[in-house]
């Protein structure tokens, strides 16, 4: 959770904290986690497959992709219901590839700078 957040909001000391913080406290998660559920390790693998997204969106990797790929597999098959997850982020993974940001070699940030200085 801390290495997602930290992706997300970059070098912000309290977003980190405050997301394992809100997470560590959720009680519905830490309820049915315990009890036996499949929640906590859905609620893992979505976790990592966003965190492998936004490494591919940094920077292309093989190994990410084959990560991105058997993590979403491993959610497909602990409950079928990961389709709604899988589907918003390959979505999400797949425009950003629509639009030349994961192409091999390529940076992500590369598109955002183009349109910083052309404005």
């Amino acid at each position: 959770m801390k290495k997602l957040t930290e992706a997300v909001a970059g070098e912000n000391s309290y977003a980190p904290l405050f997301a394992v913080s809100l997470t560590a406290f959720y009680y519905p998660l830490i309820y049915w986690t315990l009890r036996g559920m499949e929640v906590g390790l859905l609620c893992l693998l979505v976790n990592y497959a966003m965190l492998c997204a936004f490494r591919l969106y940094d920077r292309y990797s093989q190994r990410d992709i084959i990560t991105l790929t058997v993590t979403l597999m491993a959610g497909f098959l602990t409950r079928p219901d990961m389709v709604v997850p899988m589907a918003s982020v390959l979505c999400g993974s797949a425009s950003c590839w629509a639009f030349g940001t994961l192409a091999p070699g390529s940076s992500g940030h590369d598109r955002w700078t183009y349109w910083d200085q052309k404005t």
